[in-house]
Formats: structure tokens, C-alpha cells, sequence
């Protein structure tokens, strides 16, 4: 990830082993978010994808650190009492637009 980082002492150690973490979280955090096909509202937008799809996408995209090595990738649904209808005051709210 980062093949440079060098440490001549515990606290810069500290340091190499954070900066690579951060690194690995921003990599699974960048691919999950181009994952997602879909914008949701303000917060989440895509030019390519510019509108919220909850038919395809309300479902959690779960990232994780294989054994490995590698990043793998599954999906989860939401709870049932988590989903929001396109119809409610926060999809309006978020989106800009009027159901």
C-alpha cells in the first residue's frame, strides 16, 4: 500500500501503521461509493447515476479485509423498518424534489 514508509522510531512506527490503515480505508471506502449506481440525495451524488434507485439500492454494500489480503464485497439488505419510501419528508428534504 505504501511501500516507502520507513520508522526510526516506535512513535514514527505508530505513525507508518496509521498512514497505511488510512490508506486502506479510503480505498474501500472509494470503491464501495463507486459501487453504488444510484445518488442519494445531497449527501451522495453521481453525475453518471444522477438519480435514487431504492428498487437496486437499499441494501447496505459491506467491504472487508479478507484473510488474504484482498478486498472483498458482498451485499446486505436493510431491515425492513429502516427503508424509507420515496414519498416521505426526508426523501424530499434530500433530494430537492417534490414526490
Amino acid at each position: 500500500i505504501a511501500p516507502k514508509l520507513i520508522a526510526r522510531t516506535p512513535h514514527e512506527l505508530r505513525m507508518c501503521h496509521e498512514t497505511k490503515h488510512k490508506i486502506w480505508a479510503s480505498r474501500l471506502k472509494l470503491e464501495g461509493s463507486l459501487e453504488r449506481k444510484e445518488s442519494r440525495g445531497r449527501t451522495f451524488y453521481r453525475t453518471d447515476f444522477p438519480d435514487r434507485d431504492d428498487e437496486n439500492w437499499t441494501k447496505f454494500i459491506v467491504r472487508k479485509k479478507a484473510d488474504d489480503g484482498s478486498c472483498m464485497m458482498y451485499y446486505e439488505e436493510l431491515p425492513e423498518d429502516w427503508t424509507i419510501k420515496g414519498t416521505s419528508e426526508y426523501y424530499r428534504t434530500m433530494s430537492g424534489k417534490e414526490a
